[in-house]
């Protein structure tokens, strides 16, 4: 269940726009 939390929790990131930013910055 934590591995599909986590995953939640990325998914939710990126649907607001955290996640690509995060994403691009790592990139």
């Amino acid at each position: 269940m934590a591995d599909l939390a986590g995953k939640i929790v990325v998914v939710t990131a990126a649907a607001q726009g955290i996640g690509r930013a995060s994403a691009l910055a790592f990139a």
